[in-house]
């Protein structure tokens, strides 16, 4: 009877090459019933998509050490205001370099910045959040801040304008940032790049609660024009959708309020960050003032974004009483859009700066 078994377990063999063998096992082939050729054909698809999926994770991840050296190449030019000689701008300047619109002019700077424009003659300032740094020190928000001829560009492209996924902080194309001055509120843009932190994605940890933004009130803004540092105080923080249908037809289009004007009044600005913040604060606030408006994707939900609004300090505030008024708001008192409210109610979620 072994014998037998034996001869029947050869007489079934399968004695093609083994390649072939492992093709009978992988692919659909002439023979096979109904459900080994679903069972292949769930599997080729399975093997197609995860090939696809390391493909992209292996140009996400190749990216990311490119950026970090770039990143770390930039910030050796940040400006240190400490050193850097006040320009008069009605004497004769020897320190000039072409403006940015490539009209033929030039604009008095200091070699500060003259460092950062001769990359990129698309600079306009620099940004930090100077008290948001890692266990090890190093600063993670802090970038130049570049302007190109549209809202696209700079979405691909890193500083040294290369194509890179990661993109860059770039201002809204609209905003005017001039010796002569700004626009009414400056509007920054910043990838959220999840896992590897970069760009604004770590903003959505003003998420985490008051005592967060205590610690990280103030951020430093200035423009190539400026020749001190600029500082404006947080005022608000919120969740916002950027079509209407995400809020039964609703839509603050904070973004377009670069210029306070009758479609887009200060008090209409104003208000909305006032009722959307998820802190409130002693912070007054008036049309005179000038804003700044920074701008990364919400990743709780698809295609939202989270908003950090802060005002220019004026020589006179009294920053310490401002940063001791931050006080958590009441779920009930925050404007939350419809398609966050139908996903987790009226309530604030953090679910990590990292998702």
């Amino acid at each position: 009877m072994s014998m037998m078994n034996e001869l029947a377990a050869v007489s079934g063999r399968d004695d093609s090459n083994f390649f072939v063998r492992v093709l009978k096992t992988v692919l659909p082939w002439k023979g096979d019933g109904f459900g080994e050729i679903l069972r292949k054909a769930v599997l080729v698809a399975s093997c197609a998509v995860l090939v696809v999926s390391v493909g992209q994770l292996m140009d996400y991840l190749q990216g990311d050490p490119e950026e970090t050296a770039e990143v770390a190449q930039i910030a050796q030019y940040q400006p240190d205001f400490d050193t850097v000689e006040q320009i008069d701008p009605d004497a004769a300047q020897t320190d000039t370099v072409e403006l940015p619109d490539g009209s033929g002019g030039t604009v008095n700077m200091s070699s500060a910045w003259k460092d950062l424009y001769s990359i990129n003659n698309q600079t306009v300032g620099w940004i930090e959040i100077p008290t948001f740094t890692t266990s090890s020190g190093n600063k993670i928000i802090n970038y130049a801040v570049v302007k190109g001829t549209d809202n696209d560009f700079y979405l691909t492209h890193s500083f040294n304008k290369s194509s890179n996924g990661c993109g860059w902080i770039f201002a809204d194309y609209r905003n005017t940032i001039s010796a002569d001055g700004n626009s009414d509120n400056t509007v920054i843009y910043g990838h959220n790049l999840r896992s590897l932190g970069t760009m604004f994605t770590r903003l959505n940890q003003y998420k985490e609660g008051v005592k967060f933004l205590k610690s990280n009130p103030i951020i430093n803004y200035s423009t190539i024009y400026d020749s001190s540092d600029q500082q404006w105080i947080i005022i608000g923080a919120f969740v916002a959708n950027p079509e209407s249908w995400q809020d039964n037809g609703t839509l603050f289009d904070f973004w377009n309020y670069i210029n306070f004007n009758n479609d887009h009044t200060f008090d209409s600005f104003i208000d909305n960050v006032r009722k959307r913040s998820w802190y409130s604060s002693d912070i007054d606030c008036t049309e005179d003032d000038e804003y700044l408006t920074l701008q990364t994707c919400s990743d709780e939900l698809s295609n939202l974004r989270y908003v950090v609004v802060a005002r220019k300090i004026r020589a006179d505030d009294d920053v310490d009483s401002f940063i001791a008024s931050y006080k958590e708001k009441d779920d009930a008192d925050i404007y939350f859009p419809a398609v966050w409210r139908n996903a987790y109610g009226n309530k604030k979620i953090y679910l990590g700066w990292d998702i």
